[in-house]
């Protein structure tokens, strides 16, 4: 029998893993990510992590991540997924919140994309425990966002 996917990081995780994270090296790692393979896409990059993400309006961090989740769910896009559920969490949204937002999602697009969905999300959680029990530098994001990218295919 499988594990509730929100009682997988205990309190102390995902404390560990807040303090790990760091905002401005997050986007950093994202315009690496996504301007490597095709740098004309630095335009488009700098609107999404400046104006979207950075800028001003009135959705917070944890509203965007709630909203970007359930985006990547309907969807099905499993690595990005997985890096939102890790960036939510890191935002202040606790697990409770992130399945909800699945099921959720799984409820308008359909069962499947609940179920990759919660599986993906398992996934993540059980991954960033073992970070976790790293201590302080294995929940650190220079860690965490290694083993991410891994999930990306070329890694």
């Amino acid at each position: 029998m499988s594990q509730n996917v929100t009682e997988i990081l205990s309190d102390e995780a995902i404390a560990l893993l807040r303090a790990g994270f760091d905002r401005g090296l997050m986007y950093a790692i994202v315009r690496k990510t996504l301007n490597g393979p095709y740098p004309a896409v630095a335009p488009w990059t700098e609107f999404l992590m400046g104006d979207l993400y950075d800028g001003e309006g009135p959705l917070g961090h944890t509203q965007r991540e709630l909203i970007v989740i359930s985006q990547l769910c309907a969807q099905g896009f499993v690595a990005p997924l997985a890096t939102h559920i890790y960036w939510g969490l890191v935002e202040g949204l606790s697990p409770a919140e992130i399945a909800q937002a699945i099921i959720l999602t799984g409820a308008y697009a359909g069962a499947q994309k609940y179920v990759v969905g919660i599986r993906v999300m398992g996934q993540m959680m059980r991954m960033l425990a073992e970070c976790a029990a790293e201590g302080p530098e294995g929940a650190g994001l220079p860690n965490v966002a290694q083993k991410l990218l891994a999930m990306y295919p070329g890694g």
